[in-house]
């Protein structure tokens, strides 16, 4: 035992309902780790009510939330802490918060939260241990059910049906609940009557805290909601990873909330699609290969470009046309020279023009 004026109980007891030693969270993260411990008088003005209720046993997974909420991992010393300032720590659970110092104590930031290092380096086996001044709270423990909707904008339209039909008190303030929320894709699928809402919002919640592994459990007994529907629930996968529950998929699991627990599911339960299934394009016509037209006949040229002044009649020539017959062809014996009189006849010109199909869209 260390005989300090830092009385640590409180933090302790986390570690306890948690059913964890720091040992064991070393191993899990394979490093050592550091623990910002709140002392007994940082609990002194955290709420009351939510302190109680972490240390009860049904809301344990909550109560180790808090507890890596105030580590991080490597090892490290109050001064490489403040010499790493002003920077950001993360933490076990995930959580960023802002590293700073006070003179030589480090300092966790989280919005108007501040927790001064005062005390530390503890030196143990796993890690150190440093005391702050005040407790440090996750979003696990600071939201609700309805928060934890309210602020991810996937989930907008979640948050306005459970607005309109007057839930929002119960989502918000009962405990403890479960709430599979289906995200906003899954609501533009569906059409339904304003009359229905309250019904369809109460299927999707459940009293009590049912965590992945617990629905997995219970696939042979099904869920009943609030309003007591019952849902059959599924496992699936090559590790049964995967948990359905009344036709939806559980595709994230687990976001803890103050009041409760919600999952992401990619459906409205008990609502059919209104889906519109894909249309084929067509295929493409094929251009005819263009024909070769003969060059056409041109206009008589007349012999003189203006009406002669002496009174003679002009007369049109008719214009020569290419030999149509292999033995028609004139022969260079046959042909006038420059200085003779005569038409000169030049090869016909054939002009070919060629209409391919560059793309193809196929709409799916």
């Amino acid at each position: 035992a260390i005989a300090t004026n830092h009385d640590t109980s409180d933090c302790f007891r986390f570690f306890t309902q948690c059913i964890l030693t720091s040992e064991e969270i070393a191993a899990s993260v394979n490093s050592t780790v550091t623990v910002f411990c709140p002392t007994r008088e940082a609990f002194a003005f955290f709420n009351n009510e939510d302190f109680n209720r972490l240390l009860e046993p049904i809301w344990y997974r909550h109560a180790c939330e808090f507890l890596f909420n105030h580590m991080t991992s490597p090892a490290m010393t109050r001064e490489e802490l403040v010499a790493k300032a002003p920077s950001h720590i993360t933490m076990l659970n995930g959580a960023t918060y802002q590293l700073r110092q006070t003179e030589n104590q480090p300092r966790l930031k989280n919005g108007n939260e501040q927790g001064r290092s005062q005390f530390g380096d503890l030196i143990a086996l796993d890690g150190y241990l440093h005391t702050i001044d005040t407790a440090i709270t996750p979003t696990a423990v600071s939201r609700s059910v309805y928060d934890q909707s309210n602020s991810n904008p996937d989930f907008s339209l979640l948050v306005e049906n459970i607005d309109f039909v007057d839930l929002t008190d119960i989502i918000d303030r009962d405990l403890p609940l479960t709430l599979l929320a289906p995200d906003n894709r899954a609501f533009r699928r569906i059409e339904f009557g304003t009359l229905d809402g309250g019904e369809i919002i109460n299927k999707h919640l459940f009293r009590g805290l049912f965590f992945c592994d617990v629905l997995a459990n219970m696939t042979s007994t099904g869920i009943a909601s609030v309003n007591g529907f019952t849902h059959a629930i599924e496992v699936r996968g090559e590790n049964m990873e995967h948990v359905w529950v009344g036709g939806a998929y559980i595709y994230k699991c687990d976001i803890l909330a103050r009041n409760g627990v919600l999952h992401y599911i990619d459906r409205v339960i008990g609502e059919d699609y209104e889906t519109v299934p894909p249309t084929i394009s067509p295929a493409p016509t094929i251009t005819p290969q263009p024909t070769t037209s003969e060059a056409p006949t041109g206009a008589p040229v007349p012999l003189f470009a203006e009406e002669p002044g002496d009174n003679s009649v002009p007369i049109s020539l008719p214009p020569v046309l290419p030999p149509t017959n292999k033995n028609d062809i004139a022969t260079a014996d046959d042909m006038p020279d420059q200085g003779s009189s005569g038409v000169r006849s030049f090869p016909p010109l054939i002009f070919m023009s060629l209409l391919s199909v560059a793309g193809l869209v196929v709409f799916l």
